[in-house]
């Protein structure tokens, strides 16, 4: 009998993996990640809500592949392994290399 079985790739697996992934595949966590959507965040919150993401991402096995990610992909709008939007672009400029090289240097 020959089973098709979809594979998951280098990707998937990683993500799978992530700290911040809950058992339904999605972010457990997803509010610490990013801004509201429908208002404006104080700096205090702003703050406390990055420094909640930042210790979950410290702890995460996956942490060096979701910024590799995050670089590869420009995202411009979470954190992602460990550092917000402003740090990547900082650490991109500060090391002009490949993704996996700048995220190597983090």
């Amino acid at each position: 009998m020959n089973v098709n079985k979809t594979a998951i790739g280098p990707r998937e697996r990683w993500q799978n993996a992530a700290a911040c992934r809950d058992t339904s595949g999605g972010s457990a966590y997803a509010e610490w990640f990013s801004e509201p959507d429908d208002v404006r965040e104080s700096d205090a919150a702003r703050e406390m809500r990055e420094r909640a993401a930042k210790s979950l991402c410290r702890s995460c096995p996956v942490r060096r592949d979701c910024l590799v990610a995050a670089l590869e992909e420009h995202d411009e709008h979470t954190i992602r392994g460990g550092l917000t939007v402003e740090e990547r672009r900082a650490l991109r400029r500060k090391v002009n290399r490949t993704a996996a090289e700048v995220a190597k240097a983090a």
